[in-house]
């Protein structure tokens, strides 16, 4: 009885879990290939792609580009990318982001 009662415990605590905010998803991909992220973004289920949002960027002094991307109607991830194609920063932009 008392191993599932530990396990309807388990599975209620993961229902109930929040969703990942946007500035936990930006900090975890700091350091991954951009590659990887534009991957997830060419899905049918993205926001981008179900959006119709056109592609935004732009080059920094620094040698590295931004790549904007949409995250909902209200928040973008500018992503700065690096010359080996590395998401090296980021900087989120609007008022829905968290």
């Amino acid at each position: 009885m008392k191993k599932l009662l530990f396990i309807l415990a388990i599975a209620c605590a993961s229902c109930a879990s929040q969703p990942q905010s946007v500035s936990s998803l930006a900090e975890g991909s700091v350091g991954r290939p951009f590659a990887e992220y534009k991957a997830e973004l060419s899905k049918p289920t993205s926001y981008a792609n179900r959006s119709g949002w056109k592609e935004s960027r732009y080059d920094l002094p620094n040698g590295n580009w931004v790549y904007a991307a949409p995250m909902n109607g209200f928040c973008e991830i500018h992503w700065e990318i690096n010359k080996a194609g590395t998401i090296v920063g980021y900087t989120l932009d609007g008022q829905g982001c968290d």
